[in-house]
């Protein structure tokens, strides 16, 4: 078996301990015509002093220096003014997130131990190192569970995962610091929005060595673009989230010494019930944040098509019919978050079909007679917990979506269900949108890296 893939969960895991987008250097491939050659792009020369001392950190894995060298750019008015250099601070703090901030103080809380980016992720030792020699299975695993915050133990069992959480930890608490994090995604991408907007901006380039990889990291105004609109989409959840009240002891509620059936009536006796004091702030932050996503990621989209200069995505391969319908999905959905909603959605069916996600930032909550998670037993006699159609109906598509449905998650359901409308089934969009604008570098990744 390919050692990365028992190991993926945990691959995984790590990555999205580094946040949101945190691995988005690291997966980055080159270009195709890299790819097929090997080659890394010669460090440009024209850019020197802090800047170019700032390359040379992070291709030594050395972060925390890397990031003081591109903010000594960033920050000081005698040095050129390089909006390559935001971005290269914008990845170096991304990778650095597990570290310090609401993310080191979010895993603490969840009583995980600290994260050391530079040497289990980065370094001669760590994770991408020893993916890129190809080693062996045993190996990639045991140097995975060094580098986790919690045991292999605690990862396979939600009950010993909730026992190591500090005495007295409440999902409030998180929700508290999941709205910090969220801050400090947003400033994050207050940054690379900056930087593309920079009229002397063109790419931002760092060779492979940085992430053990024979691959170059190219980020045109795309693709930073991209990078802040997924930073801005999951600042929105992470406010949505933590505008509700939570009130569950972590360890009490959800330890080992509940059984799974005590811990689901104790989590729908919590979920969306009540909200915070902040709610309204948040909610309203959350709204914004996706406003400002959505218009992120139409940008990098009909400019990628356009821009002569391609990164490690491949715009210009995506067709202009197209980039129309994408465009006018994204225009849809940005106005059904707007004054204009309702919106009718392109490519739907039934063809007047109308959305409105206003409603979801007004802080709705479950009725009393109504739970989050219901049990379905089969007839083999088999139980499980699944979404309650109906509440989810009334928590996140009545008024939301027009003609109203009710969504079906079992087949079961089907016969008492209101079927929902098609969405956005546009003729020019396919599997190979996707696949020609990505392949490119999820194949080099690949390869770099042994995953195929």
């Amino acid at each position: 078996m390919n050692p990365a893939h028992r190991a993926l969960p945990r691959l995984l895991l790590l990555a999205a301990l580094l946040a949101t987008g945190a691995l988005a250097p690291a997966v980055y491939g080159c270009s195709a015509d890299e790819a097929s050659s090997g080659a890394s792009l010669p460090p440009d020369t024209s850019l020197t002093g802090p800047y170019q001392e700032g390359l040379a950190l992070f291709e030594r894995h050395e972060l925390r220096a890397a990031a003081e060298s591109f903010a000594l750019v960033t920050l000081s008015p005698t040095s050129p003014d390089l909006p390559e250099a935001q971005v290269g601070l914008v990845l170096t703090e991304l990778l650095l997130t597990p570290e310090r901030g609401a993310a080191a103080h979010l895993i603490s809380q969840l009583g995980g131990q600290p994260v050391q980016v530079e040497r289990d992720l980065l370094g001669n030792d760590g994770i991408l190192a020893l993916l890129a020699a190809h080693t062996d299975e045993l190996e990639l695993e045991r140097r995975l569970d060094d580098a986790l915050p919690w045991t292999a133990d605690q990862l396979q069992d939600p009950g010993v995962f909730f026992d190591g959480t500090p005495e007295g930890t409440t999902a409030d608490d998180l929700a508290d610091t999941l709205a910090e994090l969220a801050g400090e995604l947003m400033r994050l991408a207050d940054t690379l929005e900056g930087a593309a907007d920079h009229p002397d901006f063109s790419e931002f380039t760092l060779r492979g060595a940085a992430f053990h990889a024979r691959t170059t990291l190219r980020l045109t105004r795309p693709e930073v673009l991209l990078l802040a609109s997924t930073l801005r989409l999951s600042a929105s959840t992470l406010l949505w989230i933590s505008a509700y009240a939570w009130p569950l002891d972590l360890r009490q509620a959800l330890g080992s010494s509940a059984s799974l059936d005590e811990r689901v009536a104790r989590f729908n006796a919590a979920a969306f019930r009540a909200l915070r004091p902040q709610a309204d702030e948040r909610l309203r932050a959350a709204q914004d944040q996706l406003q400002s996503a959505l218009i992120n990621l139409r940008v990098a989209i009909t400019e990628g098509g356009a821009n002569p200069v391609q990164g490690n995505l491949r715009w210009g391969s995506l067709r202009g019919d197209e980039i129309d319908a994408l465009s006018r999905i994204l225009d849809a959905l940005l106005a059904a978050t707007s004054e204009l909603a309702p919106s009718t959605l392109p490519f739907s069916t039934p063809p007047d079909t109308r959305l409105d996600l206003r409603p979801l930032f007004t802080g709705r909550t479950l009725p009393p007679e109504r739970a989050l998670l219901i049990h379905r037993v089969d007839e083999f006699g088999d139980g499980t917990w699944e979404l309650d159609p109906e509440s989810v109906r009334v928590l996140w598509l009545d008024g939301v979506l027009d003609p109203a449905c009710t969504p079906s998650f079992d087949a079961a359901d089907d016969a008492e269900a209101d079927a929902c409308p098609q969405l956005f089934d546009a003729p020019a969009l396919s599997e190979d949108t996707v696949e020609r604008v990505a392949d490119p570098f999820f194949s080099s990744v690949e390869a770099d890296y042994n995953l195929q």
